[in-house]
């Protein structure tokens, strides 16, 4: 019985991008995702994507899935929140028992193993990789393929081709086994022979033939982790932790009709939201896009006031302490700390915001 087993790399490893997907080098994330001043939170998500998995294959649907854990963002040395550089591929490699019928191993295979990331023993049935690609402006992300090969296939049936379906989903904690699902994405991989390549390898960025993903969100971050996060902003201990973990989820479906499958799995989604399935990508996504741009200005532009107001309050603190009497210096002195601690605090602030700080106000 075949195996399906999911790694979550910084790079990948058969097919590697020849322009980099975006996530080598992190961006800070905007102060209204950070909740400092806006919060935005995963108000709804999708559950029971697993069920909804199963319901869309059917009979004529054979399906191996993986689950692997990891977070979102890291903190920066500024305690600016950026996206996890160590989500830049998927790798999802199916393992068989190995028998007299077993294919031979070819450089793909020799290549994993080379890399420990399949055993070196074991029978690789297929495999599946993909670039975690980043959007410019790092609200959303896609799965772009680099490699998917079936060496064996999983079901018994006799013919001499099948139909793939990649889905991936995302998660957060939440009572149920399935979790809160607030990101899927599905890649149509169409009628495949045995061995057959989808992506030659060395193939650039954005080349044909490409398979990619749906679009899913990415900025978000769950009421629990902004809560974590922002107490150890406060406590100056956010730099190099990771913050919302979520659960990647990973289904190979083989089936008869890739396209039928598809459409199944976007009726039984719909299905689970109660509504028609178009208004699934409207759940996934933030409310009311058109206010974030506003919003987002507006918050940073908070934090700058908020940062000049503590400035102005150390420079008239200064004055009273250089123009004071030696006998009220001691007070003063406490004084003066008190507002250049608060400045310091509000600089953390706009930092942790991921945004540069403005020229200073001339002091004369």
């Amino acid at each position: 019985m075949a195996d399906l087993r999911l790694h979550l790399l910084e790079t990948c490893v058969l097919n590697p991008p020849l322009a980099a997907p975006g996530m080598a080098a992190p961006r800070a994330i905007g102060a209204a995702l950070l909740g400092l001043v806006v919060p935005k939170l995963i108000e709804t998500a999708i559950g029971g994507i697993a069920n909804a998995l199963e319901k869309a294959g059917g009979d004529e649907t054979e399906q191996l899935s993986a689950n692997e854990f990891s977070d979102l963002y890291v903190a920066n040395a500024k305690q600016a929140l950026s996206m996890n550089p160590g989500l830049g591929c998927v790798l999802g490699v199916w393992l068989e028992d190995a028998d007299p019928h077993s294919p031979p191993d070819d450089d793909v295979v020799r290549t994993l193993k080379a890399a420990k990331l399949v055993p070196a023993k074991a029978a690789v049935g297929g495999v599946f990789e993909a670039a975690i690609r980043q959007t410019p402006d790092a609200t959303a992300f896609f799965l772009d393929t680099r490699h998917f090969s079936a060496r064996r296939f999983i079901g018994d049936r006799r013919k001499d081709d099948r139909d793939y379906v990649v889905t991936l989903s995302l998660a957060t904690p939440n009572a149920s086994t399935d979790g809160g699902t607030f990101a899927t994405g599905s890649i149509n991989l169409g009628r495949r022979k045995r061995g057959e390549s989808v992506v030659p390898l060395g193939q650039p960025i954005d080349a044909y033939p490409r398979y990619r993903s749906n679009l899913m969100p990415w900025s978000k971050i769950s009421e629990a982790s902004k809560v974590a996060y922002q107490r150890d902003v406060a406590a100056g201990q956010a730099a190099g932790r990771l913050y919302m973990p979520v659960t990647f989820s990973l289904t190979v479906s083989e089936t008869a009709d890739g396209n039928r499958f598809l459409l199944m799995l976007g009726e039984a989604l719909g299905g689970l939201a109660g509504k028609a399935t178009a208004d699934i990508s409207r759940r996934v996504l933030p409310a009311e896009p058109a206010q974030q741009p506003a919003e987002g200005t507006a918050g940073a532009e908070k934090l700058y006031e908020d940062e000049l107001k503590a400035e102005l309050d150390v420079r008239r603190a200064q004055k009273a302490f250089d123009m004071a009497d030696p006998a009220d210096r001691p007070a003063l002195r406490v004084a003066l700390e008190i507002a250049r601690r608060k400045r310091a605090w509000q600089t953390s602030l706009r930092e942790a915001a991921g945004l540069q700080a403005r020229p200073p106000v001339d002091q004369e």
